[in-house]
């Protein structure tokens, strides 16, 4: 397993905040401020953003064999170009979010990067985010705003508080399973 080259064992600080993915991939942060990060794949993208950046947030999404397709894309809101990878067995998509409010991805839907794009040059940056099973995801940005795409389950359920004058805050997905996930709403 790749990671960040810190021992779990050192540490006595409090856990703040951990993203498991498939394929061990992981991002963990404490109060004392120290991450650690890492994945079974040498995911160099996924690495060099999680070592230079004051990162906020992580998400994955489910791994998908990468037989079909002839590369994967990395992009940042920061960088214009696209970096193109050497395709292995599976693809873990990723979304991470930094404390000055830039984003990066991978293999994310194209709905939602189509989104992020347009959105990550000139207007508030992303809050909450999560990656589902398939194309479903959720995403709010510091504005307010919300998108997303959901299986008719959870898409019925967000209806239904809509309608009943809730606000959705957040929906968190389950990447692997449609039917897992919890939405977090307050009345508007």
């Amino acid at each position: 397993m790749q990671d960040s080259g810190r021992n779990p064992r050192q540490s006595s600080s409090e856990l703040t905040f951990l993203a498991v993915g498939p394929m061990d991939y992981y991002y963990a942060e404490f109060r004392s401020g120290e991450a650690w990060w890492g994945s079974s794949t040498d995911d160099r993208a996924f690495q060099t953003i999680c070592n230079e950046w004051d990162v906020h947030r992580v998400v994955f999404g489910p791994a998908w064999a990468m037989d079909d397709f002839d590369s994967a894309t990395t992009t940042t809101s920061s960088s214009s170009s696209a970096d193109k990878t050497t395709a292995h067995a599976q693809i873990v998509p990723w979304i991470i979010v930094s404390r000055d409010g830039r984003a990066a991805w991978r293999n994310i839907p194209a709905r939602l990067e189509a989104l992020l794009n347009r959105r990550m040059a000139n207007q508030a940056g992303i809050a909450e985010v999560s990656l589902g099973s398939g194309d479903a995801y959720f995403c709010r940005f510091l504005d307010g705003t919300i998108d997303y795409c959901l299986p008719a389950q959870q898409a019925a359920v967000a209806h239904e508080l809509e309608l009943r004058g809730l606000t959705i805050t957040n929906i968190a997905l389950h990447p692997e399973l449609s039917n897992g996930f919890v939405i977090r709403s307050t009345y508007a």
